[in-house]
């Protein structure tokens, strides 16, 4: 079955899942209309397995596209950074705990801000979320609490991560270009360690 309300037509808003509340929150995104025009979005939405719910809070973050998104069980929240703003690139950071949205005032030394995609994961080794700069951008940066800490750079464009359940690992996964073979690396420590070579292709 289709959920009985749909989020309207969305491009490169974010996903995450919080497990504690067992919903899928999206945010953001660019927002067509039905002429063919499209703004940047600044709602939210749940899906919570049968139904799409929108939530209409006075304070959350401003519109944008391309940010990233993803559950911290250590605060039991769901933790958004960047973005492309129509103000430009952003590195703000906000926190989602299904009543409303609230700007983290970090400290340490930011992220650069990129156009490029990233992907952001939770590291359960360290206690801290993992930022990956992805396509051309290889850098990584740790938010351990409100802090950020630079990480060595991952030594491949990484597209997409996740952790390995067997041994808890963050696990980086890209290729130069879609001929190219899928390379990955293994978070260990503060280092990262080259994983063998994949199949060539995605």
């Amino acid at each position: 079955h289709a959920p009985p309300t749909d989020p309207p037509r969305l491009l490169r808003h974010t996903l995450a899942y919080d497990p504690l509340r067992r919903r899928v929150v999206a945010f953001g995104g660019t927002l067509f209309d039905q002429d063919g025009g499209s703004t940047m979005s600044d709602r939210t939405w749940e899906y919570d397995g049968r139904r799409w719910e929108e939530r209409v809070l006075p304070v959350r973050p401003a519109a944008r596209l391309g940010a990233v998104m993803a559950f911290d069980p250590d605060r039991g929240q769901v933790v958004l950074f960047g973005g492309n703003s129509d103000g430009g690139l952003l590195a703000d950071v906000w926190t989602y705990d299904g009543v409303g949205w609230t700007e983290l005032s970090t400290t340490g030394t930011p992220p650069p801000v990129t156009a490029n995609g990233r992907v952001l994961v939770h590291d359960p080794r360290g206690h801290r979320l993992v930022l990956i700069g992805g396509l051309a951008v290889d850098d990584a940066w740790a938010l351990v609490g409100a802090r950020w800490q630079p990480l060595p750079a991952v030594g491949l464009p990484a597209r997409v991560a996740a952790v390995e359940p067997s041994s808890g690992r963050v696990v980086a996964f890209g290729s130069v270009d879609s001929l190219g073979p899928m390379q990955g690396a293994a978070l260990v420590g503060d280092a990262w360690e080259r994983l063998q070579d994949g199949p060539a292709g995605y």
